[in-house]
C-alpha cells in the first residue's frame, strides 16, 4: 500500500459531510502512491483559503494562504505535504507570516502541494487546498475543488508572459468554446459538468499554439438538511411551547441558519416568543398565527455556501387546552 498521513481530505474548503472519503484523490497526480486518510469528524474549527483563488499559478508568481481559526490563529501553524512527506509550511526564504496568512512569493515549483493548518498539537486541522505551480507555457486555472451544485463556475486559460490571441477550452477532450475570451464560465453547475478540462491557447497573431496540463473539475451536491419538532407532534395547543431543530449533513459545526414559514420567500424573524438560538428556533407561547409549514437551511461563509432546503414540517395549533379534573365521591 503507499504512503501514510494523518492529515485532512483535500478537496478545499469542505468539510464534515466529506468526512467517508478515504482516497486523497485530487493529489493522485502529484504523489507517486494513493494516501490513506485519517479524517477527524465534525468539520474543523479552522477555515484555509488561497488568494488568489486559483488552485493553479506559474512560477514566479505570489500566492496568499490565510487561515481563519474560531477562537484565534495563537499557535496554530501551516503544513504541506509534497513528494510523498508531511513538513512544515511557511518555511522557506520566499514565504513570509503575517500573524494568520502566509505569504509566498516568487512560487516555485516545489511549493506546489497540498496544505493545510493545524493546532500545535495536531489534533484540529483545517480543510486542506490543493497548490500546484507550473512552469509550462500553458494554464488553465480552476476555483478550489469540489464545486457544488448550483454554484457559478470560472475557468481561465493563461500563456506565460504573452497575452493569447485565441482560447479553446474542453471537457473530457470535448471543444466547449473557441473565441478570444480567455474564461469559461458556467451559471449553475450541475452534476453533468463534472469532468476533465483543459484549454488550448494560440497567441502572437496566432502564430504560436499549445495546450494547457487536463484538470479534474468535481461536481458535489449540497449537504442535506433536516428538520425536527420537539417534542416530535405536530399539533400543539395554543400557549405551548415547540422547538423545530435544523441540522446539516455531517454536523452543525460552522453553520448558521436561514428558517421559513408557508414558502422560502417567507423567512422566520426574531420577535417576541419566537427566538433563533444556534440550530432552534423556538415558539414559546404558540398562537394559531404559528401554524404552517416550516423549512431551514444552513448557511456559512465557506463553501458550500448554503446546504439544501429541508423537507417542510407542518406545526397545527389548536385552542387552549383544557385540563379535567374529574373528582370522585
Amino acid at each position: 500500500m503507499g504512503h501514510s498521513a494523518a492529515i485532512p481530505t483535500v478537496s478545499l474548503q469542505r468539510c464534515c459531510w466529506e468526512a467517508g472519503i478515504s482516497l486523497l484523490t485530487d493529489c493522485r497526480e502529484m504523489c507517486p502512491n494513493p494516501i490513506l486518510l485519517s479524517v477527524s469528524e465534525g468539520c474543523p474549527k479552522a477555515v484555509l483559503t488561497l488568494q488568489p483563488a486559483w488552485s493553479q499559478i506559474f512560477t514566479g508568481e505570489t500566492v496568499t494562504l490565510s487561515c481563519e481559526v474560531e477562537g484565534g490563529f495563537a499557535d496554530w501553524r501551516f503544513k504541506q505535504y509534497r513528494d510523498g512527506r508531511e513538513e512544515a509550511g511557511c518555511s522557506d526564504q520566499y514565504s513570509r507570516r503575517y500573524g494568520d496568512s502566509c505569504t509566498i512569493s516568487n512560487t516555485q515549483h516545489y511549493h506546489s502541494g497540498v496544505y493545510w493548518c493545524e493546532s500545535a498539537s495536531g489534533q484540529e486541522r483545517s480543510n486542506a487546498v490543493t497548490l500546484t505551480v507550473s512552469n509550462g507555457l500553458v494554464l488553465l486555472q480552476t476555483p478550489p475543488q469540489p464545486v457544488f451544485e448550483g454554484d457559478s463556475l470560472t475557468l481561465r486559460c493563461r500563456v506565460w508572459s504573452y497575452k493569447a490571441t485565441r482560447v479553446a477550452f474542453y471537457k473530457d477532450n470535448e471543444e466547449l468554446q473557441s473565441r478570444a475570451d480567455t474564461e469559461l464560465n458556467v451559471a449553475r453547475v450541475s452534476k453533468s459538468d463534472e469532468g476533465f478540462y483543459k484549454c488550448r491557447a494560440e497567441w502572437w497573431d496566432f502564430t504560436y499554439s499549445g495546450d494547457s496540463a487536463e484538470v479534474r473539475v468535481t461536481v458535489r451536491e449540497l449537504p442535506q438538511t433536516t428538520l425536527t419538532l420537539e417534542p416530535p407532534f405536530p399539533e400543539i395547543f395554543t400557549g405551548e411551547t415547540v422547538t423545530l431543530r435544523c441540522g446539516v449533513e455531517g454536523g452543525s459545526a460552522g453553520w448558521k441558519y436561514l428558517w421559513y414559514k408557508d414558502s422560502e420567500d417567507t423567512p422566520v424573524l426574531q420577535t417576541a416568543g419566537r427566538s433563533i438560538t444556534g440550530d432552534s428556533y423556538t415558539i414559546t407561547a404558540a398562537a394559531v398565527s404559528d401554524q404552517g409549514q416550516y423549512c431551514c437551511r444552513g448557511q456559512r461563509g465557506d463553501q458550500p455556501l448554503y446546504s439544501q432546503l429541508s423537507d417542510p414540517v407542518t406545526v397545527t395549533v389548536s385552542g387552549e387546552f383544557i385540563n379535567t379534573v374529574i373528582l370522585l365521591h
